[in-house]
């Protein structure tokens, strides 16, 4: 459970009072919230972006470790 502390601080009793707020779970809920709704349609991670980069990036390490590979079987020198 979240306790909350009793005592409000000064800061919060004057923006309860200048909010016309009756509790400071309101408050909370008010901060919390977002600003527009194009911010809360915007605020969460596009899953999709991030699934799609991280497979570019696992794609561009594979090709640089493959051409790692490649480079140092082309190196090499056989002995007779």
């Amino acid at each position: 459970m979240n306790q909350r502390k009793t005592v409000l601080t000064s800061f919060e009793r004057r923006l309860i009072l200048a909010m016309g707020l009756t509790s400071v779970d309101q408050l909370d809920e008010l901060l919390t919230a977002p600003i527009s709704q194009w911010a809360a349609d915007h605020s969460e991670p596009p899953d999709e972006e991030y699934a799609l980069a991280d497979r570019m990036y696992e794609e561009a390490d594979r090709q640089w470790h493959a051409g790692q590979h490649f480079n140092a079987l082309s190196e090499c020198k056989y002995l007779n």
